[in-house]
Order: structure tokens, then C-alpha cells, then sequence
């Protein structure tokens, strides 16, 4: 089975991981958070590259945007070509006679993610 060599970027960490061609969306986050060390249960992980020029970074969020990116991987054979930028939230629960949702985050965020968030 062919797979690709992928670079992750993370709180100033470089992971390289070698993920199967015809992996999905959910099962990537899950190799993900296991190289990382990361309890998904109680985290979101939200990845995108950069595909280079004047172009905001490309989100990677379901099987189709992986799917996507891993064409490009397997086209463009340079190793460190789309280098999946990775950030960690975490929420925690704090009830202080209300609830209250507040996101920690263990990654340095980008100014388009945040936009985004914002949205």
C-alpha cells in the first residue's frame, strides 16, 4: 500500500509521520493525537498547510480535504512541500454557578485560523 510523508508542525514541534494512502479523515486525527500524546476526547484538532503564492492556508477538516491533500503529496515530491500546521483546543467545562466553555490553546494560533473562529 502506497503512503506519504507528512511533516506536522506543532507549538514549535516538527513531527514526521508516514500516513497510509486511502486514510481517513477521523483515523488521521487519531494518528495524530497518539504521536502527539493528546486525549482527543476532550480536544479539537484543527490542521491546514500552505500551498505557497498569495493563498490563504487550505483547511484540512473531512475525508474530502484529505483526500485533496494527499493528491498533492503524492504529485509533489518534494519532502517538505504542504507541511500540516496543527493546533491543539482544549475546552474545559467551569461551573461557577453557570457554566462557562473556555478554550485553551496549546499552539501558537494563526491569524487566519483565528479569523475563522471568529466568524
Amino acid at each position: 500500500m502506497d503512503s506519504a510523508n507528512i511533516f506536522i508542525t506543532c507549538d514549535s514541534r516538527t513531527l514526521g509521520l508516514l500516513v497510509p494512502s486511502g486514510t481517513k479523515y477521523v483515523d488521521l486525527v487519531e494518528i495524530i493525537s497518539a504521536e502527539m500524546k493528546i486525549n482527543i476526547s476532550n480536544a479539537i484538532l484543527k490542521m491546514e498547510y500552505d500551498v505557497g503564492g498569495k493563498m490563504a492556508p487550505v483547511w484540512v477538516e473531512n475525508d474530502n480535504s484529505l483526500f485533496f491533500y494527499m493528491e498533492l503529496k503524492r504529485k509533489d515530491h518534494r519532502l517538505t512541500a504542504y507541511v500540516l500546521s496543527v493546533e491543539v483546543d482544549h475546552e474545559f467545562n467551569i461551573s461557577a454557578n453557570k457554566s462557562v466553555n473556555e478554550i485553551a490553546t496549546t499552539c501558537l494560533p494563526i491569524a487566519p485560523i483565528m479569523e475563522r473562529l471568529d466568524a
